[in-house]
């Protein structure tokens, strides 16, 4: 038996099917708290070390900071850019409509119905504009935000642990949109990829913005029996038809398929991992420093507290939907061929192997300690899109000369097309290497050989 499967077995030990089937507050009382919190420590992080190495697995897990976020080049990050661009023109088509003199004059009525200052009802907080005109005038600022793209990015990587709410929103806002709240919106389940479901709830909730004003001023002509100018109304309805094509596009590449169930499971282990397990290692997720830390204790103030059955039920589904995965992929001891077949570049620390482009650089890297070591730190850091500097290679400031020799020998040693790849940095005497974190794959070595230690013996 493997250990998702032991996982799985020892959850329904713990969570029997008359448990499920009780009312809320009897489960409360009755659920496994000590339990269900070792399951999670041990069984279910246990699991997720037979997957956390696999290649497959991480571009699963990884799936929407590589393929969604900005700077992206695939055709899902096209498909959202397109979805931004037609959400503006959608906005700015309607308010061509706002423009009219129907409309302009309804809405004329609700902002001059308003309370005047110093009269008692404004003393009351009272106004008397009736809910149909105040509608019009709140539709009308939503499109007029929508249309001037009040926003930076529809994706937020920083989702990825949980909603963090609409901080793409300028200007930003410390308050949490509702939508944003596990508690209250059932399209948010407590684990999954949050990142690609906060990117439809920022597109639903400006495209449901507009289409309430929309309806409001077709309501308007309809009560004044009159029509917007054909050109006018033609391009508008032409716009929303473009939106609502791109935004089925974008949903049926992003969510359709068994794909995104896969996707979904695989960030549900990552998260549970990264609070439950003593030492994650997750920097080949690529996300920004200190999100990992920062998102600890949502899970299992969810169990401790709250109690809340589903955050489970859904844990032990991810781990389900995993076991035919992990069936799918080769013996353990086969993970590094299979990250050697993508065609990125691998590296192993124990003995010091390297291939780029599914062929082995034949060098021997032991003889050539401080080169590997700047060539394993340039990888590192890579996933994270950064820079290594003198600071990542030594611990006494250094001379810009002693970088640039370094990078100078270890170039020599790498085939033309690898060295390429480098480029200097932003910073003086730093360099990057410019693949992404798809196309590296690390595999640590054991404590007195990992690249990650001290500075060694200079070549």
């Amino acid at each position: 038996m493997d250990r998702i499967e032991l996982a799985e077995r020892r959850y329904r030990d713990l969570v029997p099917e008359r448990l499920v089937a009780r009312d809320r507050p009897h489960r409360y009382w009755q659920f496994p708290v000590h339990g269900l919190l070792a399951w999670l420590e041990q069984d279910v992080c246990a699991a997720g070390e037979e997957l956390w190495g696999r290649p497959t697995f991480q571009q699963l897990a990884a799936w929407p900071q590589r393929t969604l976020a900005a700077g992206c080049d695939s055709a899902e990050r096209r498909l959202v850019e397109v979805c931004d661009a037609a959400l503006v023109a959608a906005a700015r088509a309607l308010a061509g409509l706002a423009h009219s003199p129907s409309i302009a004059r309804e809405l004329g009525r609700a902002l001059d119905s308003g309370p005047r200052e110093g009269s008692q009802s404004l003393r009351r907080g009272q106004s008397s504009a009736t809910p149909e005109l105040t509608r019009g005038v709140v539709g009308r600022a939503q499109a007029e935000a929508v249309a001037r793209r009040d926003w930076t990015d529809l994706v937020c990587v920083e989702d990825y642990f949980g909603p963090v709410g609409d901080r793409t929103r300028l200007p930003a806002s410390g308050v949490t949109a509702g939508e944003f709240v596990i508690a209250f919106n059932p399209e948010l389940s407590p684990v999954g990829d949050f990142v690609t479901r906060c990117l439809f709830i920022r597109i639903e909730s400006r495209r449901q913005g507009l289409d309430e004003f929309r309806r409001w001023c077709s309501a308007v002509f309809r009560a004044g029996g009159r029509r917007p100018r054909r050109q006018v109304a033609s391009e508008e309805a032409e716009a929303w038809r473009h939106l609502a094509g791109c935004v089925t596009r974008l949903r049926q590449a992003c969510l359709a398929g068994p794909e995104f169930r896969l996707r979904d499971s695989a960030a549900a282990l990552v998260q549970v991992c990264a609070e439950f397990a003593p030492v994650p290692e997750l920097r080949w997720l690529g996300l920004p420093a200190g999100q990992v830390e920062g998102a600890s204790g949502r899970l299992r103030h969810a169990v401790t507290n709250a109690r809340d059955l589903e955050t489970v039920e859904r844990i032990a589904a991810a781990l389900g939907d995993l076991r035919g995965l992990s069936r799918g992929l080769p013996a353990p001891d086969a993970a590094f061929e299979e990250a050697v077949a993508t065609g990125g570049l691998v590296l192993r620390g124990s003995p010091r192997t390297a291939y780029w482009q599914k062929q082995r650089i034949n060098q021997e890297w032991r003889r050539y300690d401080s080169p590997w070591q700047l060539l394993w730190r340039l990888a590192d850091r890579a996933r994270l899109g950064a820079a290594v500097g003198c600071r990542d290679l030594y611990d006494d400031g250094v001379v810009d000369s002693t970088v640039h020799n370094r990078w100078r020998r270890l170039k020599a040693l790498l085939p033309p097309t690898l060295a390429r790849e480098v480029e200097p940095g932003t910073e003086r005497a730093t360099y990057r290497l410019k693949l992404g974190a798809a196309q590296i794959h690390l595999f640590p070595a054991g404590p007195e050989e990992r690249p990650a230690g001290a500075e060694g013996t200079t070549v």
